[in-house]
């Protein structure tokens, strides 16, 4: 929950379309790192089909 009080979060994280244009970004790399975070990042228990949904939509940001 968001209160008032709380501490504010990590900002540095890169947007959706700078992910998906980095070279080597795959949906199977994307999906890994939503089903398991680095530290900074939220771990929110994605199912693998949830993660690769996701991770497929990030990259139709991708630059052709």
């Amino acid at each position: 929950m968001v209160t008032p009080s709380s501490k504010r979060g990590w900002t540095e994280a890169p947007a959706f379309e700078a992910l998906a244009n980095r070279p080597g970004t795959t949906v199977a790399a994307l999906s890994a790192v939503i089903q398991k975070p680095h530290m900074k990042m939220l771990n929110t228990g994605r199912p693998p089909k949830e993660a690769q949904a996701i991770a497929a939509h990030i990259m139709t940001l991708r630059h052709s």
